[in-house]
């Protein structure tokens, strides 16, 4: 046994990697949490473990961003003494003090990986229900003789994986897997698929043929000697499949008492830090709602942070400010232009664990944040989608209504549409609805989605192999778990696919990039297990945006804020993409050989490209943009078919 240790100086976010197998070296585990220093300089660790199964080795590695315990304690991969079991792990768990009341043994540090694994000795695999927060970790058990990997129940912190011939791997970061060298650095048309058709590659999948994530709410076994034993579920959303729920709307009153209860304990939970922390303040429902929660529970001194989009009418900073001023927070206001995100653009793309178009605006955002001195953030994610905060909650329930219009009428104006109207991305993907079944997975699909079904398929060299997007989405949420009502259905399907793949993937990945912990209050499983079951109207209805946490948190929500309409962090890519950016647009998306070798038709590539130039509107930019992130991140990374 063979264990290494180099203490840091700085305070960046936490990392852990693994691998189980024959003859693993120690230099491969290096590799992986090299490629992972940025998210913990403060500490890195890594081990060697006998398994003993002869000839099988397993090493263990981690770097850490001290945000409870900064002393030496908070060390791993951490042991304990009497099992002489070893855990890394990513994350917090919120409520650690009391589960180490119910624990009742002594502990030797103040950090939370401690009760981690005193928790896994008391409960076994079932200590994870027990569990408040957000957390990605690896437990060897000598005992059982197995890998025990778990990942919380939203999908906040993510965890990869690899079994590649008689080695298994993991770790917080794909690119780490791909720097060990065990893993071919080849496509998978599958991801590939996925990312074309939302500009994300949707979870298990990944864009590296032999990695998988592993879902949120999910656990696994995996053997020295048999490899991956068991993948379970722990946890899902609990929306309602009968209608039974809409029985709770009556006790209004009550909801709102129990609800804002829950909101509040999930909000002061997550001020548990020894370092700076604030939260971020767009001057909308959900982050003022939080502020809110803070101020009536007379925490002393509250920060916030907001970014104020100077162009185009865009920014949030006077409405931020008018929060602040009613709850008297200690506000900044950091002014920020086209330019300022412009400067940052390739970097942002460079940070990318795997291609994604909407990453930009969480990049930025966490590293002014991390430049004003914050090391921990509350954010207000998870609001839109459990409470209709998105204009799909309006739209898709519409659309649905033309599942009645017999079949082969809907097909006749699809067609007439096609051939008639103008030829613009909103007229295709209308036509493309009527020629579908018209059901909540397709126009979700469409809704959300990037290149739809159609157009994909031109671009790919072997179409016959596409996935239809709704497909895509009914992996993430089956037709036997779906919700019993339509605007459920769209929470649903916001919070299990578009949040997880997209949203939480991003933020993860340029929050540690900065160096920075961001805890989302309106995720906590709790307050989610609340709200998921009660009908939709309970929660959101027409004129009456996100009902539920507006009624509950009543007074306290400035008449102003619940007034406004929605406005989202808008980024002028068209204008960059006709003028800055064009030149590294133009080089990358004429490369037939870059297209060519990742299963698209190079020609069809630059046809997208040139539609664009010329103002076709039968695209937006949000296609060649995915195919110049796409082309982009590959080349970097030399990932070919």
């Amino acid at each position: 046994m063979t264990s290494h240790q180099e203490p840091g100086d700085q305070r960046i976010m936490c990392g852990i990697a693994g691998i189980l197998g024959p003859d693993v070296a120690l230099g491969q585990l290096q590799n992986m949490v090299t490629a992972q220093r940025h998210r913990g300089p403060d500490d890195m660790g890594m081990e060697m473990l006998p398994t003993g199964s002869p000839g099988v080795g397993l090493a263990l590695g981690h770097t850490r961003l001290a945000i409870l315990d900064l002393s030496p304690a908070g060390h791993q991969p951490m042991r304990d003494p009497g099992s002489d079991r070893r855990v890394v792990y990513n994350g917090e768990i919120y409520n650690h003090l009391a589960i180490r009341k119910e624990l009742g043994v002594e502990f030797r540090s103040t950090c939370d990986t401690e009760t981690l694994l005193a928790a896994y000795g008391r409960w076994g695999r079932d200590c994870v229900e027990r569990f408040r927060g957000m957390f990605a970790f690896a437990i060897w058990d000598p005992i059982e003789q197995e890998l025990f990997l778990c990942r919380d129940r939203l999908g906040v912190k993510p965890l990869y994986y690899a079994k590649t011939g008689s080695r298994f791997l993991f770790a917080s970061e794909l690119r780490a897997i791909l720097e060990s060298g065990l893993v071919p650095r080849k496509l998978d048309r599958d991801g590939l698929d996925g990312y074309l058709a939302f500009g994300t590659v949707p979870e298990p999948l990944t864009i590296i043929k032999d990695i998988r994530l592993l879902p949120a709410g999910c656990w696994m076994r995996v053997s020295p000697v048999d490899g991956i034993r068991e993948i379970r579920r722990y946890w899902s959303p609990p929306y309602s499949t009968s209608s039974s729920s809409t029985g709770t709307d009556s006790r209004s009153r009550d909801l709102q008492g129990e609800f804002r209860s829950i909101f509040d304990e999930a909000v002061e939970c997550r001020l548990l830090s020894d370092v700076p922390l604030a939260v971020f303040l767009s001057g909308g429902i959900d982050s003022s709602a939080i502020v809110a929660a803070l101020a009536q529970a007379n925490h002393r001194s509250v920060r916030t942070l907001t970014l104020h989009f100077t162009e185009r009418g865009y920014g949030e900073g006077p409405f931020a400010e008018q929060v602040a001023a009613r709850f008297k927070t200690d506000h900044q206001t950091q002014p920020i232009t086209s330019d300022d995100l412009l400067s940052g653009f390739d970097d942002a793309l460079a940070a990318c664990d795997q291609p994604s178009i909407d990453g930009v605006n969480t990049y930025t955002v966490c590293r002014l944040a991390r430049e004003a001195g914050l090391t921990v953030a509350l954010c207000g994610h998870g609001g839109d989608e459990l409470f209709g905060g998105y204009d799909n909650f309006r739209l898709i329930p519409r659309v649905l209504g033309f599942a009645a219009v017999p079949r082969p009428l809907r097909r006749l104006m699809g067609r007439t549409l096609q051939t008639l109207a103008p030829a613009r991305v909103s007229t295709q993907k209308a036509a493309s609805l009527l020629l579908s079944p018209v059901d909540v997975y397709e126009t979700y699909a469409l809704a959300r989605g990037v290149f739809w079904d159609d157009v994909r398929s031109r671009l790919l060299d072997r179409p016959e192999e596409m996935i239809p997007a709704a497909r895509h989405i009914e992996s993430a949420v089956p037709p036997g778990e779906l919700a019993d009502d339509p605007l459920n259905q769209v929470s649903q399907l916001e919070l299990g696919f578009y949040l997880r793949n997209s949203l939480l993937r991003d933020t993860d990945v340029y929050s540690m990039v900065h160096g920075l912990e961001v805890r989302l209050p309106l995720l906590d499983h709790r307050l989610v297990e609340f709200a998921a079951p009660l009908s939709g109207r309970s929660k959101m209805a027409p004129g009456s945006p996100k009902r539920l946490l507006v009624q509950a948190m009543g007074s306290d929500l400035p008449a102003e804020v619940v007034r406004r309409r929605k406005q989202g962090f808008v980024i002028p890519y068209e204008v960059w993409m006709r003028g800055s950016l064009k030149p590294q647009l133009d080089q990358t998306l004429r490369d037939s050989d870059v297209a060519g070798g990742l299963g698209l038709r190079p020609d069809r590539v630059r046809g997208v490209w040139s539609d664009f130039l010329e103002g076709s509107r039968r695209i937006n930019m949000q296609h060649p943009f995915a195919l110049y992130v796409l082309l982009s991140w590959c080349s970097r990374h030399g990932v070919a078919l």
